[in-house]
């Protein structure tokens, strides 16, 4: 980032139209859609960059971006094949996603002349004429089309007379930065999905991106994130939480899940609000890792899940409608902040018995199983079957008064030849080796 900036001896120099047409070839631009709200992601660049914040004190700053965004011709953009480039005024040429980054200024109201009397009905304009010139190109997707859209929400729900539920739809728009509603400003075709806990998540179905700009995402992480590992290319139709706690849990299906909704500030940490997982300090045996913002962790500050790698030292997450990578802990975008980490719940409970609560008799085969009632972990390896005395704790197979004649991870087939009391026990492991959950019963033997 250091090496974005401009020397502050030339800054103040600079006319307040080539401080525009810079951050419009920001390099680093496409970052912004690292992030799940493209908004979010715009602002850490234009904090971070001494040009837009030279440009902020421009009396002049809203009309000559506004000119600038009027000069860039989308009908005519170009792939060579990569990456999509605009035409602007005297022929310049620009990235598509530093376009965006422009747009995304605009939206986010860092320049707030530019939605005053005098300039709206203008940026009305150019953002109809934009998005028509967008639609009618197979290369713009989510992320060309969501910026002109998120313009002009925030410009509807300042000059026009509204229903109620418009108004709600502007505004969910605004708040995902354009991310969590369809194009048409409908919601996007959202649903709850219910997650291992029981727990009901709300999720949206989102449109995909086009070729290009997967293309174009793809590139700018390998440029901002050399030492990053794509694991699987960008997408919008899936995110970083999605990732983490569904498609990993084996809810396969993509999905756009948010870690905060409409009336509910505990959409996704109700998923680690039951039995089965929790915070903890274990480097070692973590599983799964919450980024957030802030010096407390608290809903509205999460801005990042990721899940530990099988390659060590490595996490695996995705980031935003970016790539799914492979990563080290904090080489991640520095607005990410800090993070939790989360371990599988240690079970225990009971076993149940095919013979019931009732007496087993001797050399009568039956089946001990794990009661899943009790909760049962997600990456179990491999399991062990005990059978003691209940008196002195031997190990009953090894003294031929029991013998087990099958076992799976979570049930076990035995008799018994000695009437007694006997303790089962069934320990789960995981890959690494922990131990993650217990199970008992005691069954009384007798010979009729």
């Amino acid at each position: 980032m250091e090496a974005c900036q401009v020397p502050n001896s030339i800054l103040s120099q600079l006319p307040t139209k080539k401080l525009v047409e810079l951050c419009a070839r920001h390099p680093l631009a496409g970052i912004c859609y690292a992030y799940d709200n493209p908004i979010n992601g715009a602002k850490y660049l234009m904090n971070n960059f001494n040009v837009f914040q030279e440009l902020k004190k421009r009396p002049d700053a809203a009309r000559c971006l506004l000119n600038f965004y009027n000069s860039i011709d989308f009908s005519r953009a170009l792939s060579k094949p990569y990456p999509i480039t605009l035409k602007g005024e005297e022929g310049k040429e620009y990235r598509g996603l530093n376009i965006n980054f422009i747009e995304l200024i605009i939206a986010s109201e860092e320049i707030p002349d530019i939605y005053n009397n005098d300039n709206i009905n203008l940026l009305k304009q150019i953002t109809k004429r934009v998005y028509e010139q967008k639609i009618a190109q197979p290369i713009f997707g989510k992320i060309g089309l969501s910026t002109p859209i998120l313009i002009s929400s925030k410009i509807n729900l300042k000059v026009e007379r509204l229903d109620s539920l418009t108004k709600y739809h502007l505004q969910e728009l605004i708040k995902s930065g354009g991310f969590s509603r369809e194009i048409n400003l409908t919601s996007i075709p959202s649903k709850y999905v219910t997650t291992r806990n029981g727990k009901k998540v709300l999720v949206h179905l989102t449109p995909e991106l086009s070729n290009y700009e997967i293309q174009e995402l793809h590139n700018i992480c390998m440029i901002s994130y050399p030492n990053v590992i794509i694991l699987s290319e960008a997408s919008s139709t899936y995110n970083c939480h999605d990732y983490a706690w569904l498609i990993k849990e084996g809810i396969t299906q993509p999905y756009w899940l948010n870690a905060v909704v409409p009336n509910n500030e505990n959409n996704l940490s109700q998923i680690w609000a039951g039995k089965i997982f929790q915070i903890t300090s274990d480097s070692a045996h973590a599983k799964k890792i919450v980024y957030y913002s802030s010096n407390s962790f608290n809903n509205r500050a999460i801005t990042h899940s990721a899940i530990k790698s099988k390659v060590a030292g490595y996490y695996e997450s995705k980031w935003g409608a970016w790539p799914l990578i492979r990563h080290l802990p904090n080489d991640v975008p520095p607005e990410y902040g800090t993070y939790k980490r989360f371990i599988t719940t240690f079970y225990d409970g009971l076993l149940n018995c095919s013979a019931g609560s009732g007496i087993i008799r001797k050399n009568t085969t039956v089946t001990f199983g794990v009661d899943t009632s009790y909760g049962y972990p997600d990456d179990v390896a491999y399991s062990e079957f005990i059978i003691s005395n209940a008196k002195d704790d031997e190990d009953e197979v090894e003294l031929g008064h029991a013998v087990i004649t099958q076992t799976s991870k979570n049930y076990m087939v035995a008799y018994f030849t000695r009437r007694g009391l006997y303790n089962i026990y069934c320990n789960l492991y995981e890959s690494d080796g922990r131990l993650c959950a217990s199970y008992d019963y005691q069954a009384l033997v007798e010979d009729y």
